[in-house]
């Protein structure tokens, strides 16, 4: 029993993150491992003498597993401060983990490596990044009414403003540049707009510049393809009449 919400609400998401990582991640590629081979196993693919095969790397899913695993490990560091200190060492053992599952427990999957495919994965990114810093400042901006002595923040308090109660080098520097963004938020979203269209256009005008390069080198190599079939065939018909002219030279011999 809680006397607290908050510390109810930290320790089910600190299970829900234990959970995830020793169910989801651990478990899941061990599982399907060993559900695979104990299929070829009962298949009797070993009497054939045929290879066993591990599970694909399913990008996909793998994908979602990653971004839902750490939008639950950023929201229990929200709600339990400490967890920062060993966040780094998770992080740290979920991505050796995944190297470990790519190259030992799973194949390669067929996936050809295009720009698309990687502009996909790097838009993924970005956007579990933009929520969760999303999310970062929807709680130190917003005051959350709560038991005094509940929680990690002051009750009735932002807690953005926590931590201007820490001496340390640069606040009053900080403070400043808070104060002034938050009584010019318009100026700066206008700012911002105008730089991210800037970036918008130059990347638009990079890729149809790309696109056009590359439309015209495979017209070019298709010219030359052609150009090479009418080689091929000039020269097919050419050995034919040489063909036909030794034998009409070798019958006159006789």
């Amino acid at each position: 029993v809680f006397r607290c919400a908050e510390d109810q609400a930290t320790y089910t998401m600190s299970s829900l993150v234990l959970s995830e990582f020793a169910i989801t991640i651990l478990a899941t590629p061990l599982s399907n491992v060993a559900v695979g081979y104990a299929t070829h196993i009962l298949s009797g693919a070993m009497k054939k003498q045929a290879p066993f095969v591990l599970p694909d790397f399913e990008i996909a899913d793998f994908a979602v597993d990653i971004m839902y695993f750490q939008g639950l490990l950023w929201t229990v560091m929200l709600l339990s401060p400490g967890m920062a200190f060993i966040t780094p060492l998770i992080l740290f053992g979920h991505f050796y983990w995944l190297k470990f599952t790519l190259y030992r427990l799973t194949s390669r999957p067929f996936v050809a490596e295009t720009t698309a495919l990687s502009v996909t994965l790097q838009r993924c990114l970005c956007l579990s990044a933009l929520l969760n810093a999303a999310v970062a400042v929807l709680v130190l901006i917003t005051t959350v009414p709560h038991e005094t002595g509940c929680g990690p923040f002051d009750a009735y308090q932002p807690p953005g403003m926590m931590l201007m109660e820490i001496n340390f080098w640069g606040r009053d520097t900080l403070a400043t540049i808070g104060t002034w963004i938050a009584s010019n938020w318009g100026l700066l979203l206008v700012l911002v707009t105008a730089v991210t269209g800037l970036l918008a256009m130059r990347v638009g005008i990079s890729v149809r510049t790309n696109r056009n390069v590359l439309e015209q080198m495979s017209h070019n190599s298709h010219r030359h393809v052609d150009a090479l079939h009418k080689e091929m065939w000039r020269l097919s018909r050419q050995g034919e009449l040489y063909k036909k002219r030794l034998e009409w030279l070798e019958q006159g011999r006789d």
